[in-house]
């Protein structure tokens, strides 16, 4: 054997070799586009559901507005009744101190035997 037969044998083991080897990255280039393809896909389904939770938090943010809203116009309309209803108790109390006076007044005349003075109504 001659030194060219021993060189075109080892060229041709390389090549063979080489070739085995792009076969095999071959396989793995496959499986990592089929990879790519199925990530592309689950990125479209999440940017559609990250999509919907976006509208959806729209109209949660504007229903909630329109509950501030609400609950302010309420809020207001209970201050100004509370308020009604302070100075109406307010009223309420000094006209039961009038009519509490206006009965001690008359047990008072009532245990002396006088007639309490008639008042006339115009």
């Amino acid at each position: 054997m001659t030194m060219a037969a021993i060189m075109d044998g080892a060229l041709a083991l390389l090549l063979c070799a080489t070739c085995v080897y792009c076969v095999m990255l071959n396989k793995r280039l496959r499986s990592l586009k089929a990879g790519q393809d199925e990530l592309q896909a689950a990125i479209a389904v999440f940017d559609k559901a990250a999509a919907s939770v976006s509208a959806t938090l729209e109209r949660v943010e504007a229903a909630g507005l329109d509950q501030t809203r609400d609950l302010d116009h309420s809020l207001d309309k209970a201050s100004a009744m509370a308020a009604e209803l302070s100075v109406m108790v307010s009223a309420g109390d000094n006209i039961a101190g009038r009519i509490e006076r206006a009965v001690d007044d008359v047990r008072a005349l009532g245990k002396r035997g006088a007639r309490p003075p008639l008042k006339e109504c115009a």
